[in-house]
């Protein structure tokens, strides 16, 4: 996968992980999302960030961590799913 501006290493690594988390994200709650309104995916959202939030208040930085990938996953798939199809399947050619 090439993006369009340099990255540095650790970029690369976190855009791995959350790579992998939609991985994850997608093997568990499956890709069919037809029909889901902005609100719902907003909701899924603020779930994420308030565990991201809980984590912060605790000190629990590992878990933080993890939080904010879930975070970044579930914003991705958003714009995934945002993202026109026909669009997407030009991207891949």
């Amino acid at each position: 996968m090439s993006l369009p501006l340099p990255m540095t290493g650790t970029q690369h690594a976190l855009v791995a992980k959350i790579l992998r988390e939609r991985e994850r994200q997608d093997a568990k709650w499956g890709t069919d999302f037809d029909g889901r309104r902005d609100e719902q995916w907003l909701t899924i959202l603020t779930e994420e960030v308030g565990e991201a939030a809980k984590a912060s208040l605790e000190g629990d930085e590992e878990n933080l961590i993890e939080e904010i990938i879930q975070c970044a996953a579930v914003c991705l798939s958003w714009l995934e799913h945002r993202t026109p199809r026909a669009e997407q399947v030009k991207e891949r050619n």
